[in-house]
């Protein structure tokens, strides 16, 4: 194989974990939104029925629940948007790995022209 048929053969693999990379970040930020939509449809249910728990003189039952429920959503949400952050990481990554790759094969096509001219 030439230098040429190498950085192709680079590129194509770089083109691909690219493509899957952004289908990848395409799917978390879709999960990340859902899971916002459903945290907040959960937090007006909880609210809902705080009454109940203010009836029955427990509302420290409901605030704990709240609070609880909060943290562990504030959690997910963290973990979901770290997720987020290293996926792109690998995309900028691959981006710039594919510059490289765009580079040394515009380097190929001028030595190949220089040696023509040579000879």
């Amino acid at each position: 194989m030439d230098k040429w048929e190498v950085l192709q053969a680079q590129e194509r693999g770089l083109l691909e974990r690219e493509e899957t990379i952004h289908k990848e970040l395409r799917k978390s930020t879709k999960i990340k939104e859902q899971y916002q939509e459903h945290f907040h449809e959960a937090k007006q249910f909880l609210e809902g029925c705080s009454y109940l728990f203010h009836t029955n003189n427990k509302p420290y039952l409901f605030e704990s629940a709240m609070n609880e429920f909060s943290h562990e959503s504030r959690k997910v949400i963290t973990q979901l948007e770290n997720s987020e952050e290293t996926l792109n990481k690998k995309y900028r990554k691959t981006q710039q790995d594919l510059e490289d790759i765009f580079y040394k094969k515009r380097k190929v096509i001028l030595d190949e022209k220089e040696n023509k001219n040579e000879h």
